[in-house]
């Protein structure tokens, strides 16, 4: 039996394909069986990261279904393992990391 595993925003130009390489890379997932639930809610960005998803499966030998859907309850119905990476007003949460160590005189990034 597979192993279902739900990756929530997986449309995300960035995390969408790093989550997928290194779910492909491992081989004690692979040896176990996996099949992937791409779940985001842009359904316009699901087409080119199932592309993507079945291009890396294929050049590293991996037989894992791939599904797509803009539904969580879909994605996450059966799923032992969800990986999620959900963000809204990215920058303006980032600048926090900064703007408030240095409210209280700490610095976060050094730069040299």
């Amino acid at each position: 039996m597979s192993i279902k595993i739900a990756v929530i925003g997986a449309g995300s130009r960035s995390f969408g394909p790093a989550i997928i390489r290194d779910i492909f890379i491992s081989d004690v997932l692979n040896d176990q069986g996996i099949e992937l639930a791409l779940m985001d809610i842009v359904a316009d960005h699901l087409t080119d990261i199932q592309s993507y998803a079945g291009f890396v499966a294929q050049k590293l030998g991996r037989k894992a279904p791939v599904s797509v859907t803009t539904d969580l309850g879909q994605a996450l119905d059966g799923a032992r393992f969800v990986i999620c990476a959900v963000d809204r007003e990215k920058l303006r949460y980032w600048s926090q990391d900064f703007h408030v160590p240095r409210k209280y005189g700490f610095k976060q990034v050094r730069v040299r």
